[in-house]
C-alpha cells in the first residue's frame, strides 16, 4: 500500500460524497424545496447553506426544511456554524461528532471552509460498527 493510500484510508476523505444539495442564505424555503427534485444527490439528509464563494454557513435538515414556512429564507431557519471536518480528519472523530451533535451526515470542508461534500450516514454506521462490535455480543 502506498503512503498516500494509507494516509486517507481512515479519514473523512475516504468516505466523502460530493453531490449534496446546497443553497444560499437569501434563498427562500419554497424555492429551495422546488429546486430539489430531479437532481442526482449522493446524500440528501440536509441542505447546506453556502456563501457566494462556497463557504459553509449553515445547514437545515430536510425534515426541518419541509416543516418550515415557505416564505422564510434559509438564513432564518438554518442551523448556523454546524460542526464540520476537513478531509484529513480521523474517521472515528468524524463519527464521534455525528453522535455528539446528532448529525446524520457530517459536512467536510477544505482549509478555507468551502464545502467539499459530506460523510454520509451509511459511512458513519460502517465506521461505528467495527469499533462497537465487541459491545454488541
Amino acid at each position: 500500500m502506498s503512503a498516500s493510500k494509507a494516509s486517507i484510508s481512515e479519514t473523512a476523505a475516504q468516505y466523502l460524497v460530493p453531490r449534496v444539495p446546497f443553497a444560499f442564505a437569501e434563498d427562500s424555503v419554497g424555492s429551495t424545496l422546488a429546486s430539489l427534485p430531479g437532481n442526482a444527490f449522493d446524500s440528501i439528509e440536509a441542505v447546506y447553506v453556502l456563501d457566494s464563494q462556497g463557504h459553509l454557513w449553515g445547514l437545515i435538515r430536510l425534515l426541518d426544511l419541509l416543516r418550515a414556512p415557505r416564505d422564510k429564507t434559509l438564513g432564518e431557519v438554518m442551523t448556523a456554524q454546524p460542526p464540520m471536518v476537513n478531509p484529513q480528519e480521523d474517521q472515528e472523530r468524524v463519527a464521534g461528532l455525528a453522535v455528539q451533535y446528532g448529525l446524520t451526515d457530517v459536512p467536510v470542508v477544505d482549509m478555507q471552509g468551502r464545502l467539499l461534500g459530506v460523510v454520509p450516514a451509511q459511512a458513519l454506521i460502517g465506521i461505528l460498527l467495527p469499533s462497537r462490535r465487541k459491545n454488541l455480543y
